[in-house]
């Protein structure tokens, strides 16, 4: 567009008080521009009409912004009601229900009538009030295996089910066992002059033990943080440890190759150390509890350490003998592991694990299987038996047994 008059627009220009407000002078028509995109010729043609500032050309957009906002709101307000009212629709609708823990057969408790829209956390006050706890337990609830979630209609929208008909709703506890969440340190056992390379607990909880690069094993007392024993004989560091399954023997093996067995209740050990490994062990494992049963006294006495000499070797801590010895890597066994079944597991640097089965006696033991398809040397293994959900020599009851046989039964 072509400006005729170029200073007058810019004097009136620099006096309007929008600056989106601008006039503009052109032939044939003189067009007003009052705010961008809004555009309308002028009285006239050809005339020359002095520019005049707009007053409030903002304004309409301001109009329209605070409409849309109250608009907004009223539909805000409307869904919302909307909701409240469906809400205290479904609240008057009641449904008959029938509350019972997951693992009874018998309900707990008489039928209720409750709300339609029933949450979780509002069954969960119906449970505790029924079950008059002392301290509120959190459960979660099953209609017919399908969990609560949001609501008892939503669940009962889901599955079809009718508010005609009585609902049994199952219930389990979410926990049994509180933890506290661990947010400081609580205890510090100082003792050894050396790195510490090994700490476990023992099979009850009771006690911890450890070992480390001052040669020695050091039994704490868990419930004071106290020493209890400190066991001396190792000549090189402590490289890995190995409670029993029955928490009645401690093994350690260090450096030298040297495997030491301790007893955890007088700190002395039990039998002579066993020195055959020509290379430092790697790793120990002892025989499965309910593997244990056929032994004399019932008592966990087989004891399987791996080295970097290539070799497993199985010790009878009874007689202080080596039961047997395991060859067939080409490369150090960074790892061994006794299995629930009976099977012995060892992984190599050599990129491969192999299986061996323990005949009836318990003397020998033959290679079954060759596991290979690492690209790079096994350091650890990890067996779907390790934990089971079972009764043993130590269980959440407080029960302990004189003999493995009498804690095998599975639960």
């Amino acid at each position: 567009m072509k400006i005729r008059n170029f200073a007058p627009f810019l004097a009136h220009h620099t006096a309007l008080s929008s600056p989106c407000s601008h006039t503009f002078h052109s032939a044939p028509h003189v067009m007003k521009r009052r705010f961008p995109g809004e555009l309308e010729p002028a009285a006239g043609a050809g005339e020359s009409t002095p520019a005049r500032p707009v007053q409030g050309s903002v304004l309409p957009l301001a109009k329209r912004a605070a409409g849309n906002v109250r608009a907004a709101a009223e539909r805000a307000a409307i869904a919302e009601a909307a909701a409240a009212e469906a809400e205290a629709a479904d609240a008057a609708v009641s449904v008959v229900i029938q509350l019972q823990e997951m693992s009874a057969d018998a309900p707990a408790g008489p039928t209720l009538s409750v709300p339609l829209n029933i949450t979780p956390a509002q069954l969960e006050a119906v449970v505790n009030e029924l079950l008059e706890a002392d301290e509120p337990t959190p459960y979660s609830f099953y209609l017919n295996e399908a969990e609560v979630l949001q609501s008892l209609k939503a669940c009962m929208t889901a599955q079809g089910a009718s508010t005609e008909e009585v609902q049994v709703i199952k219930y389990q506890p979410l926990a049994v066992f509180r933890v506290m969440p661990v947010s400081r340190c609580t205890d510090s056992m100082p003792g050894h002059t050396g790195a510490i390379l090994h700490v476990s607990f023992s099979p009850d909880g009771r006690m911890c033990a450890s070992g480390g690069g001052d040669a020695t094993v050091r039994f704490w007392d868990v419930s004071t943080c106290m020493p209890r024993h400190t066991c001396v004989g190792h000549k090189n560091h402590v490289l890995c440890t190995a409670w029993s399954p029955d928490g009645r023997r401690f093994a350690s093996a260090d450096r030298n190759g040297e495997v030491r067995v301790w007893d955890p209740e007088t700190g002395k050990e039990v039998c002579k150390p066993f020195t055959a490994h020509t290379s430092w062990v790697t790793s120990l494992a002892w025989e499965p509890l309910h593997r244990a049963g056929d032994n004399p006294g019932q008592q966990c006495e087989l004891l399987a350490s791996s080295s970097k000499d290539k070799t497993v070797r199985v010790w009878n801590t009874r007689t202080s003998t080596c039961q047997f010895s395991l060859s067939g890597h080409s490369d150090s066994i960074e790892c061994v592991r006794w299995g629930g079944e009976g099977f012995i597991y060892t992984a190599s640097r050599d990129r491969t694990i192999l299986v061996w089965a323990l005949e009836a006696d318990k003397t020998r033991a033959k290679c079954i299987r060759t596991l290979s398809g690492h690209g790079h040397r096994i350091n650890s293994l990890a067996l779907n038996t390790d934990h089971l959900c079972r009764t043993g020599a130590f269980d959440h009851r407080g029960n302990v047994y004189e003999t493995p046989a009498q804690g095998t039964t599975l639960r």
